[in-house]
């Protein structure tokens, strides 16, 4: 399957690499801004910023004081949107059929039950009494219209779904019963299903350009005379439901508005993945925050076609040392855990299968060394060499509009140089980097992958994919095959995979949830649902 790319970093997909660490610097201080500091805040942040006043609840004696910022000149169409401040909000305006837990697994949300009718067939039993939020039923029409909008490319003028990547595996949705839909695969997919975590809406409510109607927590509103704001959806599916009924909607100019509105608490959530970079963004945050786990990937690329990159003791000895928790402390703040692996170890399942150490293992270092005959060492350059004069002597591209990315470069190539491997760190940018990865013209390369749900990491390993290039891992090809036809299990491929190494892990990034002082709580969201849980959280209210 394809899988996005960051644009701003080979975390490789549509959004940004660059910013692979944006936020990864982010702290939390330890004082309360003063009275005077938070007037001149709010003095040079809405001079040019509109706010709300008077606002009406829409038939509730209170108001909320919960703000969060949006972008208005964007859409809130959740297939539209394209500023990540909208796609948040639109997380609380419509529900999907299933979402994605803190472990990556798949928690029922609009579906009841899901269930696979065949290897390439999902069958989707929807919850008896849903409806949408103007009070009318949902049904599989329902599904099956947000099915074809989510998946829609883009075309001439017209723009395409966010969701369009995810969603090329999937050849048909149809509409067999009011309560059930049945998913076909182009290609088998045990875990496809974690994929139907985009967003339903009521079919033709999005036509004209409307804003579409959905089923979610709360409902979009955007009047002239009372404002922009979301109200609570008193015919949401669930009971327990959070205390917040009322949410306004401030536009922001920039992200460092946003981040300094929630430290003076005039804006009281947001949530960022750090895919864009933006260099006004602070160090720290004097507010409150909880990591998100994230599914992007930063690891080293091999172009095995290199006559000692193509010796898999060589690989290991690169993996092995490597200390990956100081390769976060330098180059993402902390902001990210380490990774021997291909997949996320918050996925119990990858966490059990894996092995390997997040520190350097020197002894195993210099023993693969020895086992590929690179005992001789150039005392001039510092670096081993095999009786055939071949050199470990590398080039590493990285992509030199993320600092962050160029840090943990830097670093790699200061572990390695201790093993007598000298790597040279290429600044390049982002568009050559992913021209030159493309083309095979590379040594070493460290980029981002966000995987998707599913967990399908075979371009990472699939050569004439883009994102490999070299020899042919066939274990792991073979492995990953097996999984896919049902004859084995994950297990399996991740045991080939480090049997084999044609890539080297190095970490997982984080998300941030930024959250201001009035929440006694701290949020335990997910990225596929930055509001997880929203309904035990301790929010203080206007009265």
């Amino acid at each position: 399957m394809k899988h996005r790319i960051k644009e701003k970093l080979l975390a490789v997909t549509a959004a940004a690499l660059c910013a692979a660490a944006l936020m990864s610097t982010a702290g939390c201080g330890s004082s309360e801004p003063s009275y005077a500091e938070r007037e001149q805040l709010i003095e040079e942040l809405y001079g040019a910023v509109e706010l709300e006043t008077n606002e009406q609840t829409g038939g509730n004696a209170t108001t909320s004081n919960f703000v969060m910022a949006y972008y208005k000149d964007d859409t809130m169409n959740p297939y539209l949107c394209t500023s990540t401040l909208n796609a948040t909000v639109t997380e609380l305006i419509y529900d999907q059929l299933i979402t994605v837990n803190s472990e990556f697994e798949a928690e029922m949300v609009i579906a009841q039950k899901v269930e696979y009718g065949g290897a390439r067939v999902i069958n989707v039993t929807l919850r008896d009494g849903i409806v949408f939020s103007d009070g009318t039923p949902l049904t599989g029409a329902d599904v099956v219209y947000s099915f074809e909008a989510a998946r829609r490319e883009a075309t001439g003028d017209k723009p395409g779904s966010r969701y369009a990547n995810t969603l090329t595996n999937f050849q048909s949705c149809i509409n067999t019963a009011d309560n059930k839909v049945t998913f076909r695969l182009n290609e088998a997919d045990p875990r496809a299903y974690m994929l139907l975590d985009f967003p339903i809406i009521k079919a033709e409510s999005d036509a004209d350009n409307k804003t579409p109607i959905g089923s979610g927590r709360y409902v979009y509103i955007s009047d002239v005379l009372t404002g922009t704001y979301l109200l609570r959806n008193e015919k949401w599916y669930n009971t327990n439901i959070s205390d917040v009924r009322r949410i306004s909607l401030t536009s922001m100019p920039t992200v460092e508005s946003i981040v300094k509105s929630v430290e003076i608490g005039t804006i009281s959530y947001y949530y960022t993945d750090l895919r864009f970079s933006d260099k006004y963004y602070p160090n720290r945050i004097n507010a409150n925050y909880a990591f998100v786990d994230i599914n992007n990937l930063v690891y080293l690329g091999v172009n095995t076609t290199e006559p000692t990159l193509g010796q898999t003791s060589v690989r290991k000895a690169i993996s092995c040392a490597l200390d990956r928790e100081d390769v976060i402390a330098a180059g993402f703040a902390g902001r990210a855990y380490a990774s021997t692996g291909p997949l996320t170890t918050s996925w119990p399942v990858a966490a059990a299968a894996q092995s390997g150490s997040t520190v350097a293992l020197k002894t195993e270092a210099e023993g693969a060394l020895v086992e590929a005959r690179f005992v001789n060492t150039d005392i001039e350059k510092s670096v081993k060499y095999n009786d055939r004069g071949e050199y470990l002597d590398y080039e590493l591209i990285a992509n030199a509009e993320n600092e962050h990315h160029m840090l943990a470069a830097q670093q790699i190539a200061s572990q390695l140089s201790k093993y007598g491997i000298s790597v040279t760190v290429v600044p390049v940018e982002f568009s050559v980097l992913r021209q030159r990865i493309a083309a095979g013209d590379y040594d070493l390369y460290l980029a981002e992958y966000s995987l998707l749900n599913n967990m399908d990491f075979s371009d990472l390993f699939t050569p004439n994919k883009g994102l490999y290039y070299g020899l042919t891992p066939q274990q792991t090809i073979d492995a990953w095959n097996d999984y896919l036809g049902g004859v084995s299990g994950i297990e399996n491929v991740i045991q080939r995979f480090e049997a084999e190494l044609p890539f080297i892990p190095v970490c997982y990034r984080l998300g941030i949830a930024c959250y201001s002082r009035s929440m006694n709580t701290k949020p335990d969201v997910t990225e596929s649902d930055p509001f997880w849980g929203m309904e035990s959280w301790e929010v203080a209210l206007a009265e």
